[in-house]
């Protein structure tokens, strides 16, 4: 988990208030301050991400922050990183773009 690795190279005030948690997006989540999806939805459908969305709502309180990073394409039909990754995913695997 990169998270954690990164955590323990942190100076200690940093690790006292930063933990990593392993789970399964599909399960109840532990209560947090913040929530970080880094490149997940865009591997889910709708219906499934609709599901990672509403549990971590489920387990959010008013303060709560998510954070969500995903590449977003850009308008236009010039070639970019972005859509030969997305091409390559779905020719090589069972992938959603």
């Amino acid at each position: 988990m990169r998270l954690a690795r990164w955590c323990a190279g942190q100076p200690s005030c940093i690790r006292a208030r930063v933990s990593a948690q392993g789970g399964d997006f599909f399960d109840a989540l532990p209560a947090a301050d913040i929530y970080v999806l880094s490149w997940i939805l865009h591997d889910w459908d709708d219906a499934a991400s609709a599901r990672i969305l509403s549990g971590i709502a489920a387990a959010t309180a008013p303060a709560t922050h998510l954070v969500i990073i995903e590449m977003i394409t850009p308008p236009g039909d010039e070639p970019t990183k972005l859509v030969s990754d997305a091409v390559a995913q779905v020719v090589l695997t069972d992938g959603r773009v």
